[in-house]
């Protein structure tokens, strides 16, 4: 403050130091409004890390949506494959770490030697990576609130009921086909045996198993 007053070297300033100083702005608004914002998430969301906060105020103030929208489809498209690539590579690194469960006794084995926080981290690293690499069917929330740690731990795949050959038949959706959403990978639990691989696995288009009345499915718990 004191280069403004009378004797700093800013009060009679050059005409070299006018030229380079010309996109300097001449208040502190900006300053201010991103110490504002700032203060407001700290209070609104405690637990956001500083680099998800900083993220998200460069993100507003660089006009950085505005950037996108400019690009040409090509360069949209090519950030997008970008993203999806990222993240992609994130769960994959993240569950290489953690090992991919392939059995129920996976499950209660090793979460038992974990504390709530490791369960929640092991968790959602192994429900991301089905759900965002392996396309399958699962959730971690609901109406924006996350799962407790308790219904993480007992989560399991959509299920429903075939009615057939006069007979009700459970099963469980196992993941979507990838590349074409209407069809599904699923098993029935006749053919489930315990802490093992299916005997079987099936591909139906459910939703029109579901319009004809054949397919009733099952509310989650």
């Amino acid at each position: 403050m004191k280069e403004q007053l009378p004797g700093g070297s800013f009060f009679q300033p050059t005409d070299e130091i006018r030229e380079h100083t010309q996109s300097v702005i001449p208040h502190n608004k900006v300053p201010e409004r991103v110490f504002g914002i700032l203060d407001f998430f700290l209070r609104y969301r405690p637990n956001a890390t500083t680099i998800s906060n900083e993220a998200f105020l460069m993100f507003a103030f660089n006009k950085t949506s505005e950037w996108l929208q400019s690009l040409p489809i090509t360069e949209k498209r090519k950030i997008k494959r970008s993203r999806k690539e990222y993240y992609k590579s994130k769960h994959t690194n993240a569950i290489l770490y953690y090992r991919l469960w392939q059995r129920p006794d996976d499950v209660e084995n090793i979460l038992a030697e974990l504390t709530n926080t490791e369960k929640r981290m092991t968790l959602s690293s192994q429900i991301r990576f089905r759900q965002k690499v392996l396309k399958q069917l699962y959730k971690m929330s609901e109406k924006s609130k996350a799962y407790s740690l308790e219904k993480l731990e007992k989560k399991r795949h959509s299920k429903g009921i075939h009615t057939y050959n006069k007979g009700k038949w459970p099963w469980q959706v196992l993941s979507e086909v990838s590349g074409f959403p209407e069809f599904y990978h699923i098993v029935y639990d006749c053919d489930l045996q315990e802490n093992s691989s299916p005997n079987a696995i099936y591909t139906y288009t459910l939703k029109e198993d579901y319009r004809n009345g054949s397919l009733k499915i099952v509310p989650e718990v």
